[in-house]
């Protein structure tokens, strides 16, 4: 699901003028899809993608960009599967 949220995302993919809203936004709009699929539940798609965003955001502020050196690819590795599955277990269930 992360990966179709953002097919395009390279550096530069993005113009600087989107900002992390745009993100919030296309993330919404997944989440929009992945109900109107009967996947996942009703809930407010744009808030929760701004839930979501903040805490990867802040996860890899504090874990990667803060830190003086770069981070082992293991940890980096489940600094990601614990994103995702916050991610997943924060999908409202299909009622």
């Amino acid at each position: 699901m992360l990966r179709s949220c953002w097919p395009a995302w390279e550096p530069g993919a993005w113009p600087a003028s989107a900002g992390a809203g745009h993100l919030s936004g296309v993330t919404g709009t997944e989440l929009k899809h992945l109900h109107e699929q009967s996947r996942i539940g009703l809930t407010n798609f744009r808030l929760l993608a701004e839930a979501l965003g903040c805490m990867t955001e802040q996860m890899a502020y504090v874990h990667i960009g803060l830190p003086a050196a770069t981070p082992r690819p293991e940890r980096i590795r489940q600094l990601g599967e614990i994103v995702g599955e916050v991610w997943y277990r924060s999908l409202p269930p299909v009622s």
